[in-house]
């Protein structure tokens, strides 16, 4: 049922402890309260005078008790009993954001079918939750101007004409699509002016396709 295990062996009493463990109820997580119970009890055994060491014992380094732990908590995982164990906010918060992302993601995929459809195939990433300008040192008209060219919105009759602003997508040079690929590495009439940003991708992305959306 989605379920850890959890164990502890004691030699002197011969018994192994076994609970089971909802996935919200995770002890790894330093925020936890039952990583502070833990420091709590330390520190009243150090007040007593009372040494206690912690070691960390890989299972299979062949120590019975602690392997004996080791399958009591694989057990745990089905027939143990549940403890009542408060959930820390932090595991909460994990799994909301979580829930949050999955219906964000369905979200913005239902939309794409209709509206923003150019954008969300070539850009769309459900792997990260970063804007794609994360860490790049850019002004923001920088990150504007990128983020309109991208999503098909300038000053370009194949940009116009979707939005019925002018009559035709065409290209004053005779092409039926004056787009940004068009004016950047095909038209005659702006051929002088793409010239250092045409030479800058030939040297930069020697290999680049005439697609400039993608390099």
């Amino acid at each position: 049922d989605g379920c850890a295990g959890a164990a502890f062996f004691s030699p002197e009493l011969g018994h192994c402890f076994k609970y089971k463990l909802t996935r919200s109820a995770s002890v790894l997580i330093n925020g936890n309260y039952i990583i502070h119970k833990i420091k709590q009890t330390l520190l009243q055994l150090e007040h007593n005078n009372i040494d206690c060491s912690l070691f960390w014992i890989p299972s299979h380094k062949g120590i019975l008790g602690n392997e004996l732990a080791d399958k009591a908590a694989k057990e745990a995982c089905v027939d143990g009993a549940r403890g009542f164990f408060r959930t820390p906010y932090s595991d909460l918060q994990v799994q909301a954001v979580a829930k949050a992302r999955v219906r964000f993601t369905d979200y913005l995929n239902d939309k794409a079918i209709h509206t923003g459809t150019h954008y969300h195939s070539l850009y769309f990433s459900s792997t990260t939750v970063k804007p794609w300008y994360f860490k790049k040192k850019l002004t923001r008209s920088e990150i504007v101007l990128i983020n309109r060219l991208r999503s098909n919105h300038y000053n370009l009759n194949y940009s116009l004409f979707r939005k019925n602003m002018v009559p035709s997508p065409a290209c004053e040079c005779g092409d039926p699509r004056q787009d940004l690929n068009h004016t950047v590495f095909f038209c005659p009439f702006t051929r002088r002016r793409a010239r250092p940003l045409v030479l800058y991708l030939n040297k930069t992305f020697p290999s680049h396709s005439y697609n400039i959306l993608l390099i």
